[in-house]
Parts: structure tokens; sequence; C-alpha cells
């Protein structure tokens, strides 16, 4: 890792027909196996949310 990039860190973007994507930023400084978990469930939430507005 470095000052800009700190391990722990990880973007999902979500892209759909609108023409607006969505890229968040999300850190969870923990070890790799709950960092992967909560990575994909970071991104399942946000593609719930979407779904759920449309």
């Amino acid at each position: 890792g470095s000052p800009e990039k700190p391990v722990g860190t990880v973007y999902v973007g979500l892209a759909s027909a609108e023409p607006k994507t969505i890229v968040k930023k999300f850190f969870f400084p923990t070890d790799r196996e709950t960092f992967k978990q909560l990575a994909a469930q970071a991104a399942f939430e946000m593609l719930r949310r979407k779904l759920i507005k449309e």
C-alpha cells in the first residue's frame, strides 16, 4: 500500500443504461478473506439499492 492507496482500499463501480456511472471508494482494514467478503457485500449492496430505485 501507499498513503494514496492504503491496503484495504477498494473502488466499486456500477454502470447502467443511464449516462451516470456510480463509483464509490471503500476502506476495509482487515485480513484478506474478510476484505474480499466485505468488498463483495458492498458491491451487491450498491446494486441492490440501484435496483430498488428503478
